[in-house]
């Protein structure tokens, strides 16, 4: 099929900005239907004359917004309304779940580098081993050219730098 372009638009320009700040479902049957809400942009150009435009909610929360549109009158009826509801909900729960099941997968991924930097850790002696290698897990998962403990002196006055690493070089800094 051909593509469409849909430009981004703010909130406030259209009807889908319109039925997420507010929470409620709009049918349109024929293009004057549309002109109760001049200001917002209803679809793709001038060919949409029928609309329906359905908030995905989860309790009272609006995720998003689904929308059919349609060059011919008359083509939705409030049956169609209601059946999009009863999809947009399914779908907002979905949605919901998905991005939940991203976020776990996120922590646990965390949660493993977390377990495998202190079994590494506690198998460590020497200080310039254990801080080796939190650079290197450190480095395994995010862009860090430069990488830098400093331990409090024992008077806790001063800092001193215990382990310095710029690329491949370990670097000796003086105290601060």
């Amino acid at each position: 099929g051909a593509q469409l372009a849909i430009p981004e638009a703010p909130f406030g320009d259209s009807l889908c900005g319109h039925v997420f700040t507010h929470g409620k479902p709009l049918l349109f049957r024929r293009p004057d239907d549309f002109a109760a809400y001049p200001d917002q942009l209803a679809g793709e150009g001038d060919a949409t004359v029928a609309a329906v435009f359905v908030p995905m909610k989860v309790n009272e929360r609006t995720i998003g917004v689904i929308s059919v549109q349609s060059e011919r009158e008359c083509a939705y009826t409030e049956r169609d309304l209601e059946l999009l509801v009863a999809i947009a909900e399914q779908g907002a729960i979905a949605v919901e779940n998905s991005q939940y099941l991203l976020r776990a997968e996120h922590r646990a991924r965390e949660l493993k580098l977390l377990a495998e930097v202190s079994r590494a850790l506690s198998a460590q002696l020497s200080l310039k081993a254990l801080c080796q290698t939190v650079c290197g897990e450190v480095r395994r998962v995010m862009d860090a050219p430069v990488f830098l403990v400093s331990l409090t002196t024992p008077d806790r006055m001063t800092m001193h730098v215990e382990y310095c690493a710029q690329g491949d070089d370990i670097l000796d800094l003086p105290d601060y």
